[in-house]
C-alpha cells in the first residue's frame, strides 16, 4: 500500500507486512532519499517515517 501527506510533497511511502504482524515502512522522495522503519506498531512506524521525512525537508530547506 503507498501513501501521500501533502506537507511532504514529492515523498510516497509504502507499507508492506514482511511477516505475521511485522511491518516495514519505506517512504522515498523524487531525489532518491530514504527513510525506513521496521516493528509491529504500524501507524507508528508511518508517523516515524513521516517526521523523519520532515526533518529532511527541514534541514535542506535551512540549507537553502
Amino acid at each position: 500500500m503507498k501513501k501521500k501527506f501533502p506537507e511532504l510533497l514529492g515523498w510516497v511511502f509504502e507499507m508492506e507486512e514482511t511477516s505475521a504482524c511485522v511491518y516495514k515502512v519505506i517512504g522515498k522522495d523524487k531525489y532518491g532519499r530514504k527513510v525506513s522503519r521496521q516493528g509491529t506498531e504500524l501507524d507508528e512506524l508511518l508517523d516515524e517515517c513521516k517526521s523523519d521525512a520532515l526533518a529532511i525537508q527541514k534541514s535542506l530547506d535551512a540549507d537553502s
